[in-house]
């Protein structure tokens, strides 16, 4: 790959705009990409400014942002997802954390829905320059942490482009716990790249993302209201196995038909957390959490 070449200074705003612009004539939302991993080609030049190499393959993740961490129940770090990917081919899966999932009518807790979208090369681009530029990825260290703020939750954007591949976690982001910090104008940068990428597929458009794979999670019993019976025939709590992790979850692939057989409407963005009364009278947790296409499991 080449080096990174970054593009000549410009205002967030025309970038945002350019995005915009560009997605406005990409093709809408599509169901969720698929692709072989590996040996991907590097992307054609655009017309009309300096190129940010990157795979093209639908499963390379170029950009993303996960958030994590802080006080939350267990259960959360089991069904949390990316908050934003983009992929080689220009595939955006991305979720809006202000958005509220739908309410379950027997209290189910669920998670948000994600939305998709495919980007042209233009549009790449310039998503791609903004975050290395003005967002600052393309000179952030590795890590940020003020060191103030207990129980913060941390950010953390990977970049994997022009023949850089980086991870920038940064603890308590937008919190404004960097205010006299000689960080502070990177971290307000990144701030600024945050806010754009949980807001992207909102304000740029796009269509319903719907996964093609899932990962169910068993765990003890965790008393989130009355227990549902085990829904599948051909499935038994001995076919979650332990993940590669060693976390305290057992995991296993699930299709959408499993999925379905829950009877929970909207649970496509995943579920937190549901009992399962098995025939022997004792009861499970079981967690739902969507597979991104470069996930294997």
């Amino acid at each position: 790959m080449h080096a990174l070449r970054s593009a000549a200074p410009s205002a967030i705003a025309a970038v945002l705009t350019f995005v915009l612009a560009a997605c406005g004539t990409a093709p809408g939302g599509s169901a969720g990409p698929s692709g072989s991993p590996g040996g991907s080609p590097t992307a054609s030049p655009t017309a009309g400014g300096d190129t940010i190499d990157h795979a093209t393959g639908a499963t390379d993740v170029v950009l993303r942002l996960e958030e994590g961490g802080g006080f939350v129940a267990p259960s959360f770090f089991l069904t949390q997802g990316p908050l934003f990917t983009l992929y080689g081919d220009g595939t955006v899966i991305a979720r809006d954390p202000s958005i509220r999932p739908p309410v379950d009518p027997n209290g189910i807790n669920l998670n948000g829905p994600y939305r998709t979208l495919r980007l042209d090369e233009n549009g790449v681009q310039a998503l791609l320059r903004f975050a290395v530029g003005e967002g600052g990825l393309g000179i952030a260290r590795n890590q940020y942490d003020p060191g103030n703020i207990a129980d913060a939750g941390t950010s953390t954007f990977t970049l994997d482009a022009g023949g850089v591949v980086k991870t920038v976690a940064v603890v308590a982001l937008g919190l404004g716990a960097y205010e006299s910090s000689s960080d502070r104008a990177i971290v307000t940068a990144m701030t600024a790249l945050r806010d754009r990428l949980v807001a992207f597929a909102t304000a740029v458009g796009g269509g319903p993302w719907v996964p093609d794979r899932y990962r169910g999670m068993l765990t003890d019993a965790g008393g989130f209201g009355p227990a549902k019976a085990w829904p599948w025939k051909g499935v038994t709590p001995a076919d979650f196995t332990t993940p590669p992790d060693g976390s305290f979850a057992m995991w296993r692939t699930m299709t959408t038909a499993e999925a379905e057989a829950l009877a929970i409407p909207s649970f496509e963005g995943g579920i937190f957390e549901i009992d399962l009364k098995l025939a022997d009278g004792t009861t499970v947790a079981f967690h739902l959490r969507p597979l991104w296409p470069d996930e294997a499991r």
